[in-house]
């Protein structure tokens, strides 16, 4: 939930892809890691325009960074609903062949 709060945040600025398609993902990287090492009072001496680039630049990567983990976290909860049912099935049919009366004459026969 705390993801999805700050994607929510994120998402109210508004960043489509095409204010970023003609730059590197490789220097997009790297003004991420420049923004996130620098304190936020050597972010703020940064002229206006360098300080909106590199912030926007920041909240793009983090956004696809939070939605990448929002995927894997739903797939890794596909994934353990369908062992808990295939489980469920596995036990369920044991115990059906196990109820059954004669079941070494019919599975002879």
């Amino acid at each position: 939930m705390t993801e999805l709060r700050k994607l929510a945040f994120i998402e109210q600025f508004h960043f489509t892809a095409e204010m970023f398609q003609d730059i590197p993902t490789k220097v997009l990287h790297t003004y991420r890691l420049r923004v996130s090492k620098e304190p936020l009072r050597e972010i703020r001496r940064h002229p206006e325009a360098q300080r909106s680039a590199l912030v926007a630049i920041f909240c793009w990567e983090r956004r696809q960074e939070i939605i990448d983990g929002l995927v894997d976290l739903l797939i890794q909860v596909i994934h353990k609903i369908t062992v808990t049912a295939e489980r469920r099935i596995v036990k369920e049919l044991v115990q059906d062949i196990r109820a059954v009366r004669g079941k070494h004459g019919l599975l002879y026969q």
